[in-house]
């Protein structure tokens, strides 16, 4: 065979192994790396550089199962690997990232599979898919059961008030109304937690929004026991403004004939107050003078921060049998 037939042949096996575009153009992104064949099915690690790295945003990658044209997998490892220019970031796109795999993850049978690493843009652009590919992978043949069988992944799950999450679809939280993570290890491990971005912050397990609008991440990990191996999984969190209501300090207190309403919402705003049935009653900054029996209904409101939390509006309805 001569030298320009083996560079032919070559050129059409790194071409069954390139990157398998999910989205309707092209990614503009360049994945390379390798080994993607001959894999250990125990565990091994896959080397990515990167051209032409987004600038506003990272890359998550992960093993996974291909999943049907134009869809995202459902079958994948929660082994997340977060690629991005953030410095909080734990792999740096100018650096050597590692992706770990296996012939066996939750759901995957790789030798019956086709499995492979999913690229897609990470939690600061959740619902854009331009970058999203699959770049197949396999491994070498089974061979017989080693005298010590490698230690499994742990494993986790988390949930907030019962209703779970997931690495690939981003969970929502209001700006300053903290929520508690929980989270269950397949070992029992105590996991820990940390957050990326700005926008919010992270003490144990209680995430609260410092914004009322962006995204952050938190990422989960899990540090194994002796039977398991440490595990981290990535949730990514969009923001949605505060709601305020009325902080009732003192509020309903009576006074004479008059009522007393409470004078801030949560977030600190001067509610303020209109009588719209002026007859029965009047008010005068949170305080509200009854004139006769009837309806005494108010409108309430307080302004609300661009970015932060939403306006306060209220209509207030009081029954008015007597006088005293």
């Amino acid at each position: 065979m001569s030298k320009v037939r083996i560079v032919s042949l070559l050129a059409v096996a790194l071409t069954a192994f390139s990157s398998i575009s999910i989205a309707n153009a092209a990614p503009s992104v360049v994945v390379q790396g390798g080994p993607y064949t001959n894999l250990d099915p125990n565990g091994a690690d896959i080397h990515f550089g990167f051209g032409n790295f987004p600038t506003a945003h990272g890359l998550y990658l992960y093993e996974a199962v291909q999943p049907a044209a134009g869809a995202r997998p459902t079958i994948f490892s929660t082994a997340q690997v977060w690629v991005s220019n953030d410095p909080q970031a734990p792999a740096s796109p100018k650096g050597d990232v590692k992706v770990k795999v296996t012939a066996y993850f939750t759901g995957a049978d790789c030798y019956h599979m086709v499995c492979g690493i999913f690229v897609r843009l990470d939690h600061t652009a959740q619902s854009d898919t331009s970058e999203d590919q699959f770049i197949p992978i396999t491994f070498a043949p089974a061979t017989a059961a080693p005298t010590t069988a490698p230690m499994p992944v742990d494993t986790l799950t988390a949930s907030i008030n019962g209703k779970a999450l997931s690495s690939s679809a981003p969970f929502t939280i209001a700006y300053q109304t903290p929520v508690n993570i929980d989270v269950v290890t397949g070992s029992g491990a105590t996991p820990t937690f940390k957050v990326y971005g700005d926008n919010c912050t992270m003490t144990g397990s209680m995430l609260t929004a410092l914004k009322g609008s962006g995204q952050c991440d938190v990422a989960v990990t899990s540090p194994g026991n002796a039977m398991s191996s440490t595990v981290t999984s990535h949730f990514p969190v969009n923001l949605i403004a505060g709601i305020q209501t009325p902080v009732p300090t003192g509020a309903g207190a009576a006074i004479k004939n008059s009522i007393l309403l409470a004078q801030m919402t949560n977030f600190g705003e001067k509610i303020s107050y209109k009588s719209t049935s002026t007859k029965v009653c009047t008010v005068n900054a949170n305080q509200v003078k009854i004139l006769k029996s009837g309806t005494c209904t108010l409108v309430a409101k307080a302004t609300g921060r661009s970015g932060l939390f939403s306006t306060y509006s209220s209509k207030i309805t009081l029954k008015v049998s007597k006088i005293k």
